[in-house]
């Protein structure tokens, strides 16, 4: 095997143990209003938490699923009462979902739990190793944008932005 090969997996698996441990996290606060959501009806509150109403195209996109999954997504959200939709004012074929009051505070509570997550994450490391781990991390996230675009291109499906 190949240095570079054997990067790779090591890398993958403590990606997994990364991932394993993000998931851990998500259903840990007991208590808290997110933890009977499943994983993509808690980004769609994150989405909407960080970005604003959006249309059920764009929710689409954000989650990589078809349109009528979004619905179903939306439809599990608006029963919990996270989310309401609202038409537009200007164009009534316009629906745009956002996040309710109890939306907003389960937003906050998911938000809280994985910046303290993170920030438990981080005090492993010297502040100087912090900046260095936050520049190549972003070195990283910016090759994986671009590899998975890639893979996609020449797996002969559409480039995804």
């Amino acid at each position: 095997m190949k240095p570079l090969e054997r990067k790779a997996e090591d890398l993958r698996d403590i990606f997994h143990g990364l991932v394993k441990h993000f998931k851990l996290v998500n259903s840990a606060a007991a208590n808290a209003s997110h933890d009977r959501l499943n994983m993509q009806e808690l980004r769609v509150v994150e989405f909407i938490g960080e970005n604003g109403p959006k249309i059920m195209r764009e929710l689409a996109e954000e989650l990589g699923v078809a349109v009528n999954t979004v619905t179903g997504i939306v439809d599990e959200l608006e029963e919990m009462k996270l989310v309401s939709r609202q038409k537009s004012p200007k164009d009534r074929r316009i629906i745009r979902v956002e996040l309710t009051d109890s939306g907003r505070t389960t937003f906050q509570e998911a938000t809280d739990l994985t910046r303290r997550f993170m920030g438990n994450m981080l005090e492993s490391l010297t502040e100087e190793e912090q900046e260095i781990f936050m520049v190549l991390f972003r070195k990283i996230a910016r090759g994986a944008k671009s590899g998975a675009k890639a893979l996609m291109t020449n797996a002969g499906g559409e480039r995804a932005e």
